[in-house]
């Protein structure tokens, strides 16, 4: 994993209430975050979502890969009193009361195989910008990638911490034994679970080549 840190403003919290293979394709879009949610997912004792998961299936999502999006969180605790996640802007926002926060997962390929050619490209990547580094103590999110190829028949993680702002890649040799031109299916979960109070915003989700990316020559 590689990353660019930069600098930006504090996540914008008011944004949150706002099947052929393809060819290789260099710099790829996973997911830029046109297309909003339908509104605003929350949960927790103050959202009036008596649940403690919410969730959103989206089809034919131009602005997504395979044209599809799930968008699931969860507050694991029972005991804090909001999170919340919306899409605006071209970016995804993810908030959390005071207490301990949750997850967020977004998956693409859960409604019906991606048979998506990723090999013109060699790494994820994606901006974050979040408090977790603001504090006197690190409260670093665990990010857990999931890839599928050939349908199910190969199946690999690869999980690390997001605590910096910036841009980050994740080569696609972390996952060993996956088909990049056969990609069927891709998971990406931000576990924040075990740290508290916890918001960021989330963009430029997609693939790069090994030799460039959005934020430079790597």
């Amino acid at each position: 994993m590689k990353l660019i840190p930069f600098t930006a403003p504090a996540p914008a919290l008011a944004a949150l209430l706002l099947a052929l293979p393809t060819a290789a394709h260099a710099d790829r879009v996973i997911d830029d975050f046109a297309t909003p949610l339908s509104g605003v997912l929350m949960v927790g004792s103050s959202s009036g979502n008596p649940f403690t998961f919410d969730e959103e299936t989206q089809t034919n999502v131009g602005s997504t890969i395979g044209g599809q999006r799930y968008t699931h969180i969860v507050e694991s605790t029972g005991q804090n009193s909001l999170v919340a996640a919306g899409i605006g802007g071209n970016s995804l926002g993810y908030s959390t009361a005071s207490g301990p926060s949750g997850v967020l997962t977004l998956q693409y390929g859960g409604s019906f195989f991606l048979n998506a050619n990723l090999s013109g490209d060699d790494a994820f990547e994606f901006m974050i910008d979040g408090d977790m580094d603001d504090g006197a103590v690190d409260r670093p999110v665990q990010l857990t990638i999931t890839v599928h190829s050939g349908g199910t028949a190969q199946q690999q993680q690869y999980t690390t911490q997001i605590v910096d702002d910036g841009l980050y890649t994740i080569d696609f040799s972390e996952f060993d034994g996956i088909n990049f031109s056969d990609v069927d299916f891709l998971s990406f979960e931000f576990d924040a679970s075990q740290v508290s109070s916890i918001d960021f915003t989330l963009s430029d989700l997609g693939t790069v080549s090994n030799t460039y990316s959005r934020g430079g020559y790597r």
